[in-house]
């Protein structure tokens, strides 16, 4: 069940550093370099693929937890 646990915490870490990284590093990078509304709709196209990584990510850690609470 050590796998279950070392899916589970690697999707919640890779989740963690996708935001972080989109937050901190992406978003005030494309603000900077473009122009504002420009840099609006370049954020507003990759949102929706930047939440389903999220959502699916959270998932695999929720369903691999439950697993493993179940199981173990």
């Amino acid at each position: 069940m050590s796998l279950l646990r070392t899916l589970a915490l690697a999707c919640v870490a890779a989740w963690l550093g996708v935001m972080a990284f989109f937050s901190f590093a992406v978003a005030p990078l494309v603000f900077r370099t473009v122009d504002r509304a420009v840099a609006g709709q370049a954020v507003a196209a990759v949102l929706p693929q930047y939440y389903a990584w999220g959502g699916a990510l959270g998932l695999v850690a929720l369903v691999a937890s439950v697993i493993q609470a179940v199981v173990g």
